[in-house]
């Protein structure tokens, strides 16, 4: 079942964005309801628009973290319209009461110049803080000096070798 869920304004809730606007579709979703094609916007204390959490599809399941599948969050510039950083993945499992989400699946992280990409990851809202876990690699595009090239630089993060037994 698919539901229309229209969110109050959250001007003075700083931060707590996500978490106010899950908690609304959790009450407004029944035990264990799945929504589909949702959008939380996170806004700042002078109402301009910081965050959108969007996902194809979670599956709401009071008190426990909820799995999300189509996840999209992008962060907006101070201005509240323009787009800066984009985070892309095929799901996630997001914890409402701590604001954390924790994936194996790949992740995607792209802004004005640079892209970044990776598997595994844990995303703290609060802390503002995302950790990939593994198979890390950076994009830089700059523009060239003539207008009819780019350049591009790229950059992978070895993973960390597991430590050997004795």
């Amino acid at each position: 079942m698919s539901r229309r869920i229209t969110f109050p304004s959250q001007k003075g809730r700083s931060g707590k964005g996500w978490v106010l606007g899950i908690v609304l579709v959790s009450l407004n979703a029944s035990a264990q309801d799945v929504i589909q094609n949702f959008k939380v916007p996170d806004i700042d204390d002078e109402g301009r628009l910081k965050s959108m959490l969007m996902g194809e599809k979670a599956k709401i399941i009071p008190g426990k973290p909820m799995p999300v599948e189509g996840l999209k969050i992008q962060f907006f510039e101070p201005d509240g319209e323009t787009v800066k950083l984009n985070i892309v993945s095929p799901g996630c499992v997001y914890d409402t009461r701590d604001g954390v989400a924790v994936s194996e699946q790949p992740i995607r992280i792209f802004g004005n110049g640079f892209l970044v990409s990776g598997v595994g990851y844990r995303y703290e809202k609060d802390q503002e803080r995302l950790e990939i876990h593994s198979k890390v690699r950076v994009r830089f595009r700059r523009k060239a000096t003539r207008p009819d090239s780019q350049s591009e630089q790229t950059a992978e993060v070895p993973s960390p070798e597991p430590a050997e037994s004795e």
